[in-house]
């Protein structure tokens, strides 16, 4: 299965939307927000690609709302089209300088809204990518320094003494080896990454039983919940099928999983819930820490979204998590207050909606009260 690029259609005649949705609806997915306001709801959650805004709108225009969407953490790489009737000069300049990145007019020509669109989604991808290679070369500045020193240091007492007893020699040996580990599975990380943002990965989806997948990602916890004096409490259905690739919503599972263990204090609970709402099944993992400062929340999803509060993960593991939800047509958001822990939310529909309709996410999906996800005290 290919992921596809998702768009947000803004726009309050029904008409309009119709039109846009037969066009893009086979190639894109979709979801639409009939106001100002309501887009600037939505798509903090959504996470859209792209953005088709109308400039005339009830409540706040075109212009207020992409000034507001551009200032919102998060969302500042999204292209935004604005598609209006108005054909003044200085009106598009107006959506210009609101921070719109093209300007179509209505009516317009099928072909070159197409055109226009892919033309943005690629640049979008460039840009990904290129910002992706700087910060991991900013990441592997600060994050690898530790593990090197695990593998330089020990190597040289192993060259100095020759003769050191077996005992000494096996203990150094296995800090080599799990630096070493720790190294690779940060360039894997980066890599994985760096395919999901330029649109070369691919994923497998099958019907699997979302419990089945909590139930193992939690046995393959137990022993790092048994290091940090930390229970794992388990509220499950008896099943909940959906359409996934196991491999990577195990990972997705186990990602917010060892986060909550992280920092979580001893003898606490870390509580995994998997209920139905409607057509969507609603995970939950839920810690009883010291919750995420405001001023970091808005940046837990972004891949390095904050060097400077990224002490104890490499800030990967969340931002890979959201892009494989994204291609199952699922979210990831996080509600967190300071002294009161913190709620991983994971979305996902249920199998027989998925079958059915890929297009677009349900409504309940753009209004869910778990918070804008853009990140957090990272894996």
């Amino acid at each position: 299965m290919h992921c596809r690029s998702r768009i947000l259609i803004v726009d309050d005649t029904p008409t309009n939307v119709v039109l846009l949705e037969e066009i893009l609806g086979e190639e894109y997915q979709l979801t639409v927000a009939t106001s100002g306001e309501e887009a600037c709801r939505i798509a903090p959650c959504f996470q859209p690609a792209l953005i088709l805004l109308d400039v005339m709108m009830p409540g706040i225009d075109g212009y207020e709302t992409c000034r507001r969407l551009r200032a919102t953490p998060g969302l500042r790489g999204i292209k935004i089209l604005m598609v209006s009737a108005k054909t003044m000069l200085t009106e598009r300049l107006e959506g210009y300088a609101a921070g719109a990145d093209d300007y179509i007019i209505k009516p317009f020509d099928t072909a070159e809204l197409l055109a226009k669109i892919r033309v943005y989604l690629r640049l979008k991808s460039i840009e990904e990518i290129d910002q992706l290679k700087t910060k991991i070369l900013d990441l592997l500045s600060h994050k690898t320094r530790t593990p090197l020193n695990g593998i330089i240091a020990p190597a040289q007492i192993l060259v100095d003494e020759p003769d050191l007893e077996a005992p000494a020699r096996t203990a150094l040996l296995e800090i080599i080896q799990q630096s070493g580990q720790r190294l690779l599975k940060l360039l894997q990380k980066g890599e994985m990454l760096k395919g999901m943002k330029s649109g070369a990965w691919d994923f497998q989806a099958h019907p699997g039983d979302l419990c089945e997948i909590v139930r193992t990602a939690v046995s393959a916890s137990a022993p790092m919940a048994l290091q940090q004096h930390v229970q794992i409490v388990q509220e499950l259905s008896d099943t909940a099928m959906a359409l996934v690739d196991l491999p990577q919503i195990y990972n997705v599972v186990m990602a917010i999983l060892e986060n909550g263990m992280r920092f979580s204090p001893p003898h606490t609970c870390v509580v995994v819930r998997l209920i139905q709402h409607q057509s969507m099944f609603h995970l939950t993992v839920t810690d009883q820490g010291s919750g995420i400062a405001p001023d970091v929340l808005p940046y837990v999803f972004e891949a390095y979204g904050d060097m400077t509060h990224n002490h104890e993960g490499d800030g990967l593991s969340l931002a890979i998590a959201r892009q494989i939800l994204l291609a199952h047509n699922g979210l990831i958001s996080v509600d967190s207050t300071p002294g009161h822990g913190t709620t991983f939310l994971v979305q996902l529909p249920v199998l027989s909606d998925t079958a059915e309709d890929h297009s677009s996410l349900s409504p309940e999906i753009a209004s869910s009260p778990v918070g804008t996800p853009d990140v957090m005290k990272t894996v």
